[in-house]
C-alpha cells in the first residue's frame, strides 16, 4: 500500500518536472522567435481592422 502511495506521488513530482521544462523550451522558442510572431500578429490586426 505505502510503495503504491510513494509511486503515484513520484510520477506527480516527474509530471510537474515535465510541464516545467516544456514550458521553459516554449519560453526560450518564444523569445527567439518574438519579431515573427510580432510580425504575424500586426499583420493580423490589419487583416482585421481592414
Amino acid at each position: 500500500m505505502e510503495k503504491c502511495v510513494t509511486k503515484k506521488r513520484h510520477g506527480q513530482w516527474t509530471l510537474t518536472l515535465v510541464i516545467l521544462m516544456v514550458l521553459t523550451k516554449v519560453m526560450v522558442w518564444l523569445d527567439s522567435h518574438t519579431f515573427i510572431i510580432a510580425c504575424f500578429l500586426s499583420s493580423f490586426q490589419k487583416l482585421l481592422i481592414g
